[in-house]
């Protein structure tokens, strides 16, 4: 909607279908964990809308939980516990990449995209990038050394990711260069996208063969 690609009564209409939808998804499942996910989600939204959105760092942290609220929801459905490392880790990764996007429009639009950016600076950001990214990949290795134990051969594909994405965000002319979308800043690397798909490969392939 915020793009003009929907009207308000097209967007309302959506919201209705996807409320039913979800809705009827509590009704079969019979979980009460799984509605108390789908109220929280719907409450983190609206708090995001209406106050969170124009509050720095906030809007991360509020971001970060309903991502960390749909992944439960997926190993809920799946009747699997929630991994709580995993959980901390898309928590970091989700505040990582709105922190991207953040520091991309701001680089390219100023202030003006939208009104929390007035809020930021790029000095600020590019810190802020460096701490969560820290923690995102203590998290991952807690996270894989529950699943699979020591990942040993993955480090250089790791120690790649981190290389690419420091030189990425420390220089101005390449974020210039990105796109203000979260989605499509990850597939338009294709470096990243394949150390990625490569991590995932071998933390499959250790989980079956340790």
């Amino acid at each position: 909607m915020a793009s003009g690609a929907l009207t308000i009564q097209e967007t309302v209409f959506i919201a209705v279908v996807l409320s039913v939808i979800v809705c009827a998804m509590v009704i079969m499942i019979e979980s009460t964990s799984f509605a108390y996910i789908v109220a929280g989600v719907l409450a983190i939204n609206m708090i995001y809308t209406n106050i969170g959105k124009r509050i720095p760092f906030v809007e991360f942290a509020l971001l970060g939980s309903l991502y960390i609220l749909r992944t439960a929801s997926g190993f809920l459905l799946l009747s699997l516990p929630v991994p709580m490392f995993l959980a901390i880790t898309v928590f970091f990764l989700t505040i990582f990449m709105y922190a991207v996007q953040r520091l991309v429009e701001l680089t390219k639009y100023g202030t003006e995209a939208r009104s929390v950016l007035s809020k930021y600076s790029k000095g600020m950001l590019k810190k802020f990038l460096v701490i969560i990214l820290m923690a995102a990949v203590i998290s991952y290795y807690l996270t894989v050394s529950f699943i699979t134990g020591p990942l040993l051969y993955t480090e250089a594909l790791l120690v790649f990711v981190l290389v690419y994405i420091n030189e990425l965000i420390t220089s101005d002319t390449k974020i210039e260069g990105l796109t203000d979308s979260v989605p499509r800043i990850i597939l338009s690397n294709r470096a990243l996208l394949i150390a990625f798909a490569l991590l995932v490969f071998f933390i499959i392939l250790f989980a079956f063969i340790r």
